[in-house]
């Protein structure tokens, strides 16, 4: 049986309508999202999935508020047996105006041969469109299209209906014209993949199991804001990062919350961790964003309980960090750090230590409690803070490299407007 995998790519070089209330804005408050590849393989056998291959030439547009364009090429595709390709070209394109939003994605492969040829087709263009006004907003796939599509030695005029699937026999099946439409009250989305094959029978083709093959995807989304801003916000409860001579690597970010550009809510919870450098119990983070008509609002907080680190030069109850940003008519920014029964080297530290406070800690460098940095003017805020940020600068008994550094409890809140 010939065999083809692991994949090796080689390349040269529904409708919905929600109200939304007009804004008093240079630009229409949406955030964009879009992007699009030529072609990828996955494979998920009941683990987590792993890329085979691609993806190929991707372009990518996030948190996008402005006109702006991203485009990527390749000159040839080469899965093996599994795919080959000519060119693919991949354009993510949006408009901001005072008016509306719009995003575009598009791949557009040429000469696709799949499956030992099993699928061919002269060209295949996956098209994904949201737009966005002030009296609604929508996703389709218009514009999506097959040239000279053979299917198991099947012509196939036209465009396929979308999510149209056809079983391969000692393959599995593909999905022709696939599109997942997501909307809700504020948000409108869509993926399109032109072709969508699925390997679920062992076959003469050496394609495992679990292997997923897409040629073609587009993706765009627009999410409505009640106003033209953004939030970002994060908290992890640890991060460890060694330096080396030849290298650097890192340990964490352990129980990490994000949200990013648009308003949300995240939490993780872990009942304890176990690093190279410690242990804790309960850690508990959180990331949460606001935006309301006046602006919007970020918070960043991680909660940490019975943290031992370096066997035991740093222990505390509880160590808690916040970060908080604001934009209204003005912009604010606070944090603080709170830490409780907690001892370096044996020396109690205070429940609120002031901001950027340093603590020398012999034989290994120095720590810094309760840091702070931000910024904040007309158009944004953001604030920072790092419960315990510990520093190596010395050679130490724990075999942590000099220029290394661990942080315990970290927090950020942003707020922009565009």
């Amino acid at each position: 049986m010939k065999r083809i995998l692991p994949l090796l790519a080689v390349v040269a070089i529904s409708y919905f309508v929600t109200s939304v209330p007009a804004m008093a804005s240079s630009s229409f408050p949406a955030v964009g999202q879009g992007n699009a590849y030529a072609a990828l393989a996955t494979l998920k056998t009941g683990g987590p999935t792993k890329v085979l291959a691609g993806p190929i030439a991707p372009a990518n547009l996030a948190c996008n508020v402005i006109t702006s364009s991203k485009t990527n090429n390749a000159a040839s595709i080469n899965f093996g047996a599994a795919l080959s390709t000519g060119t693919a070209t991949d354009t993510v394109s949006s408009m901001h105006s005072s008016s509306g939003a719009s995003m575009q994605s598009t791949s557009t492969v040429q000469g696709v041969s799949a499956l030992g040829g099993l699928i061919t087709a002269t060209t295949v263009e996956a098209v994904a469109n949201s737009v966005a006004s002030s009296t609604g907003a929508s996703s389709n796939g218009t514009g999506s299209m097959f040239v000279n599509l053979v299917v198991a030695g099947v012509p196939i005029s036209g465009t396929p209906a979308p999510n149209t699937t056809i079983a391969l026999p000692g393959i599995g099946s593909v999905v022709l014209n696939e599109q997942t439409l997501e909307n809700d009250a504020s948000t409108t989305s869509i993926d399109v993949n032109l072709i969508h094959i699925r390997v679920t029978k062992s076959n003469a083709l050496g394609l495992q199991i679990g292997t997923n093959i897409i040629v073609a995807h587009a993706q765009s989304r627009l999410t409505v804001s009640a106003s033209p801003t953004g939030v970002d916000a994060d908290a992890y409860g640890l991060f460890v990062e060694l330096h080396t001579d030849d290298d650097d690597a890192g340990t964490g970010r352990y129980a990490p919350a994000t949200i990013n550009c648009t308003a949300g809510y995240d939490r993780d919870r872990v009942a304890s961790i176990s690093s190279p450098i410690g242990t804790t119990g309960v850690v508990v983070d959180t990331a949460d964003g606001k935006v309301t008509v006046s602006g919007g609002s970020a918070e960043g907080i991680s909660d940490i309980e019975n943290a031992r680190f370096l066997g035991g030069l740093i222990v505390a109850g509880t160590i808690k960090s916040f970060a908080q940003a604001q934009l209204t008519t003005s912009g604010s920014r606070s944090g603080s750090t709170t830490l409780t029964d907690a001892k370096i080297a044996g020396i109690a530290l205070s429940l609120h230590p002031n901001p950027n406070t340093r603590v020398n800690i012999a034989n290994l460098g120095y720590a810094i409690l309760n840091e702070q940095s931000g910024s904040m003017n007309g158009t944004s805020a953001t604030e920072q803070v790092n419960a315990i940020h510990v520093f190596v600068t010395e050679a130490n008994s724990f075999h942590l490299p000099i220029n290394s550094s661990i942080i315990i409890g970290h927090s950020h809140a942003e707020v922009s407007a565009f």
